[in-house]
């Protein structure tokens, strides 16, 4: 399974085709790659199409680290740079979609055009994210972060944020129970103060 090491995290990552490069990045706070099988085939009649797990999603690998926007279009930059990619079309939805806009406005020179679709943002979407990350919070301190972890449901888009890894790997979930609870909560805290600074800011608003 091809992986690579960027930013501080394994990256698990697909490709097929050939041609231009398109770099797909997935949505939600997790963000897995599964959802692109049917794209990623059309695509790839014509482009080079990298799909990619994000640092907390699927099978790759994270340290429990405050997500930014920073972090996370630096996540792509650093996959592009692994593959050989220096310039390349990105697509997503969702939150994904705010990727790729957050990509083309801090490395323009490396992003040949962006296609967003379903684009997240608004009050509603950032309180929705925002209120899986206090849930994993408050759990891991009520009742400790085994209770957080177990509580992960990929099925069940309002269950509490934990890294999906933790799911299948003893040995990644038992970085995580070590942890202090109290650790555990304030990455989860500062986590919503990375992505949704204040009431009305939108995950589309991906500038500073």
């Amino acid at each position: 399974m091809p992986s690579a090491k960027v930013n501080g995290a394994e990256i698990y990552y697909e490709e097929g085709g050939s041609g231009p490069p398109i770099i797909l990045s997935a949505g939600g706070l997790q963000g897995t790659l599964a959802g692109y099988g049917s794209v990623m085939e059309e695509l790839s009649r014509e482009h080079r199409v990298i799909t990619y797990d994000r640092r907390f999603g699927g099978q790759s690998s994270s340290p429990l680290v405050v997500q930014t926007w920073d972090m996370v279009c630096q996540d792509v930059m650093g996959l592009m740079d692994v593959l050989g990619i220096d310039a390349a079309y990105l697509g997503g939805g969702s939150f994904g979609a705010a990727i790729s806009f957050g990509c083309a406005l801090r490395n323009p020179e490396r992003v040949r055009a962006i296609f967003p679709s379903n684009i997240a943002g608004g009050v509603i979407c950032d309180s929705y994210l925002a209120m899986k990350l206090f849930k994993s919070a408050d759990m891991a301190l009520s009742q400790g972060i085994k209770a957080a972890i177990d509580a992960f449901d990929a099925d069940d888009r309002f269950s509490p944020f934990t890294p999906e890894r933790a799911q299948y790997d003893p040995e990644y979930r038992g970085t995580l129970e070590d942890m202090d609870p109290q650790d555990f909560a304030q990455v989860m805290r500062d986590t919503i103060y990375a992505l949704f600074e204040g009431p009305y800011l939108s995950l589309g608003m991906t500038g500073k």
